[in-house]
């Protein structure tokens, strides 16, 4: 036992630009749910998802309405790639970035002791999202 030195951290963009990534894959490690800015609240809250790589830097993504609708909390620890698939349109002509998630799946030990040699903490993660509040108490729980 002793210290060690926590992995790197990099913010990461999905995109069409120079300094954006195509491909970002890796296993998800967290979803960091973060309140909107002040004057944002209309858009509700900001998704981050933690991805490590397999070169052991966790690239922090983040979200998109594409993403967020795909990502859900049971797939924290599992083998994901999200891929940029360039610029879509809605039906009612609204341009978004379109990405596409896959998740690994392994139909044997085999496979997965394959893929853990090059991602060795899947399943090794929990979800970083904080549990709801408890519900209000009624005027029947008040002791005055």
């Amino acid at each position: 036992m002793g210290f060690k030195q926590p992995p790197q951290e990099k913010f990461v963009r999905l995109g069409p630009g120079d300094n954006d990534e195509k491909v970002v894959e890796g296993v998800l490690m967290d979803i960091e749910v973060q309140a909107p800015a002040p004057g944002y609240e209309k858009y509700g809250h900001k998704y981050v998802y933690g991805i490590m790589q397999s070169d052991g830097t966790v690239a922090k993504v983040n979200g998109k309405t594409v993403i967020d609708r795909r990502i859900k909390a049971k797939h924290v620890g599992r083998l994901v790639r999200l891929s940029y698939l360039g610029k879509a349109t809605t039906k009612g002509g609204f341009e978004y970035d379109n990405v596409d998630m896959e998740l690994f799946e392994a139909d044997t030990d085999a496979e997965l002791a394959e893929a853990r040699k090059y991602h060795p903490t899947i399943g090794k993660f929990s979800l970083a999202v904080k549990p709801p509040l408890p519900a209000k108490p009624s005027d029947d729980d008040l002791d005055f």
